[in-house]
């Protein structure tokens, strides 16, 4: 009987591990979501301010882009040509003295026509033209460089007078 009862014994004692392993896991309550409605109406939207322009910095923006113009040369010549490119190096001094700051490398270039030696000569005489007129209309000459460049950077690549003659320049590269 001993047996019987041993067997009842280990029998219950598995069919409670056994209820206990499948009983319900319980969960956390979860908080109910609290609805509560705005009846007021919404503001109304602040009207569009544009940005503030910064008439300064438009200003020296815009005297940058003047100071980086390029002016031309005739061919085979490295005098400052009378009219509109004169007019550019004067408008190029006066910024250059209104931003002290600023300074300038001329790039003196070249058409193909010539030897390669003949034209980093051109080139570095018509920069130094233009530095030259600057230190006259008393542009500190300390505040610009000169490079030649000759017949190596062509802006335009035809082979013609009109790719020449704008190929015949001085370009100026601002420095701030």
């Amino acid at each position: 009987m001993k047996s019987k009862f041993a067997v009842l014994l280990v029998f219950l004692a598995m069919a409670l591990l056994f209820a206990a392993g499948c009983a319900k896991k319980k969960t956390a309550a979860q908080p109910q979501a609290v609805v509560i409605e705005d009846t007021t109406p919404p503001a109304a939207p602040e009207p569009y301010t544009p940005p503030a322009v910064d008439e300064d910095a438009l200003k020296a923006e815009q005297a940058m882009q003047e100071l980086a113009t390029p002016i031309h040369f005739d061919f085979d010549k490295s005098a400052i040509r009378a009219g509109d490119d004169r007019d550019r190096l004067q408008n190029k001094a006066v910024i250059m003295q209104r931003y002290p700051v600023v300074s300038v490398t001329i790039e003196g270039h070249c058409d193909e026509r010539g030897t390669n030696e003949y034209n980093m000569a051109l080139g570095s005489r018509r920069a130094n033209s233009a530095k030259e007129y600057l230190k006259v209309l008393g542009v500190d000459p300390s505040r610009v460089d000169t490079v030649s460049y000759g017949e190596e950077r062509p802006v335009d690549p035809g082979h013609n007078e009109a790719a020449w003659s704008k190929n015949r320049r001085d370009e100026f590269v601002v420095r701030r």
